[in-house]
């Protein structure tokens, strides 16, 4: 029986994250930074690929080497401080995005839960150009999205507004066919979130909520959700259902039933 290593700690994975964008910012190579650090250079890239946590001393003096504003030292250096906890709330827009990009490549299976509203990537399409990944050069993830059918008729929005939502939600569809699912058994109240399944580790967990995201690895925290994973892939419509269930649907909404 294979044995995962437990997930890295996300607080792990965002100080690294941010250690690099501040590195690239002030446009200082690892081996320069190494130098001036008097580390080695593979201290440098476990930093940023968090795999190791970069002691205090270490963080005041790469603030000091990078002339990093206080804003950034202070948050790298609380991030130091979460490092070793299993859970992490990311509130900031753009770092949130920059970590997100991260385990999206680091991750060799992702599977997203939308429920109302659609998911981020069908809502908006700025957010892929928002995160630049760290982890350049790697092969995408295979991917399942599973979308309540609630999402395809909102009561709270116009006739309009579902009819667009639906157009975008069927050109991701037809775009990603065998990777998007149609739940329409009632699933309670779960939360959007994203499964991000890394090989040798076990899998990390992220919950969307509006204005940050909560990154989970211990395992009572994340049994539910992978519960409920195994669960939408029993339950959900087939691809071809999916597609046919949401083309009725926006032809009932354009034809005003």
């Amino acid at each position: 029986m294979k044995v995962c290593v437990r997930a890295t700690p996300p607080a792990a994975v965002a100080i690294g994250v941010e250690l690099r964008a501040a590195r690239l910012e002030a446009k200082c190579g690892v081996r320069e930074l190494a130098r001036r650090l008097a580390v080695n250079p593979a201290h440098v890239s476990n930093w940023e690929l968090g795999e190791r946590v970069p002691p205090p001393d270490i963080v005041s003096f790469v603030a000091g080497v990078l002339q990093l504003t206080k804003a950034k030292f202070d948050r790298l250096s609380q991030l130091a401080a979460d490092a070793r906890r299993e859970n992490h709330i990311e509130p900031r827009e753009d770092a949130a995005a920059r970590l997100t990009a991260v385990y999206e490549q680091l991750a060799s299976h992702i599977i997203e839960w939308a429920p109302m509203p659609l998911p981020d990537r069908v809502q908006d399409s700025r957010c892929a150009d928002r995160r630049t990944s760290a982890y350049s050069g790697r092969a995408p993830a295979s991917r399942d999205l599973f979308v309540s059918a609630r999402s395809c008729r909102n009561s709270e929005l116009s006739r309009a507004a579902m009819i667009e939502r639906n157009e975008r939600l069927l050109r991701l569809l037809r775009k990603e066919r065998g990777g998007v699912r149609l739940v329409t058994a009632d699933v309670g109240d779960l939360p959007a979130f994203t499964v991000y399944r890394i090989e040798g580790r076990t899998p990390t967990v992220a919950l969307r909520h509006a204005g940050c995201s909560i990154y989970l690895t211990a395992e009572l925290a994340t049994a539910a959700y992978i519960r409920a994973t195994r669960s939408f892939a029993g339950e959900a419509l087939s691809p071809e259902q999916t597609v046919d269930t949401i083309e009725q649907t926006l032809r009932e909404l354009k034809a005003g039933q």
